[in-house]
């Protein structure tokens, strides 16, 4: 038997046996009787607070519901781990808001991101996952699975290249499971090949979403939103620094891994023609490990 044949036999098998598993009164038993009273101790799931009426108007542009079909709708986005990666991923969630402007829109992200989309008119809830610290262990992945069976999803985009977490979505009784997976198909009940031009990674996530059926621009907009807390804090650091009355450039170095580092030279030059041209003073942002590279 050829080796591709093989291998789709075992993955029918295997996900024929998570879709059962999925649905099995034991797994229900199980959740209720060891993991569901205490799940709150080990996820955070916010419902974020009502929007004003211009904020709803502007994030759901497309105002009337697209059907009764799509009005209750619950709908999953799954993110990447890194406020850069979310941030590139907001034109994506803003255009599933679009598409779905009556759904309950939730997403599943690190805790580093949550400000990220706290403020976003287009998220409706927000779930805590982060699998290399509060979710690391089998107990704590199953009472995520709890939280996710408490909820009727209707579906789920994964932003996130993870078999894991298609896993834990089938698990979680996610009843469409879409993403990318020529490769990583195996727990996706929709799946997309990869982009096969090199393209950036805001626009491949529209690329998802353009598969599905969804409308994208050609362009995905950026909207950053924040608090207004956030906005009094970031006040009172410009004024503590001096910056209140003049204009800056905000210079972030660091990144996780070097080959995602734009040279220090790089900035140094850019900082001189800022200076030079625009006469703006130039900041630098980062964490104590960044130090060394503005030094």
């Amino acid at each position: 038997m050829p080796l591709r044949l093989t291998q789709r036999l075992l993955e029918r098998s295997l996900r024929r046996c998570v879709l059962r598993l999925s649905k099995h009164a034991l797994m229900e038993h199980v959740l209720d009787k060891f993991f569901w009273s205490n799940y709150e101790n080990i996820n955070r799931h916010e419902k974020l607070p009502p929007r004003s009426n211009a904020e709803t108007t502007q994030a759901r542009s497309d105002g009337a519901c697209l059907g009764q079909v799509f009005c209750f709708m619950k709908i999953l986005i799954v993110t990447k781990n890194w406020i850069g990666d979310v941030l590139f991923q907001l034109p994506a969630i803003q255009a599933v808001r679009n598409h779905y402007p009556q759904a309950e829109i939730t997403c599943m992200t690190a805790e580093r991101c949550l400000e990220v989309l706290r403020a976003h008119p287009a998220v409706d809830h927000l779930i805590y996952f982060d699998e290399r610290t509060t979710h690391r262990t089998p107990a704590s992945k199953l009472r995520l699975i709890a939280l996710l069976r408490k909820t009727n999803w209707d579906k789920a985009y994964l932003f996130h290249r993870s078999n894991s977490r298609a896993l834990l979505l089938a698990l979680g009784g996610v009843r469409q499971r879409i993403g990318f997976g020529s490769v990583r198909r195996l727990f996706l009940t929709r799946a997309y090949p990869e982009p096969k031009k090199v393209c950036h990674h805001a626009d491949s996530m529209l690329e998802l979403l353009r598969l599905d059926g969804i409308p994208v621009p050609e362009r995905g907009i950026y909207q950053f939103y924040y608090s207004q807390a956030a906005k009094v804090r970031a006040g009172h650091l410009i004024e503590r620094c001096g910056l209140k009355e003049k204009g800056f450039a905000a210079f972030h170095l660091g990144a996780n891994w070097e080959p995602k580092r734009w040279p220090p030279s790089h900035y140094s030059q850019l900082a001189d023609w800022i200076h030079d041209t625009l006469g703006l003073s130039v900041i630098v942002t980062g964490a104590a490990a960044d130090k060394p590279l503005w030094e």
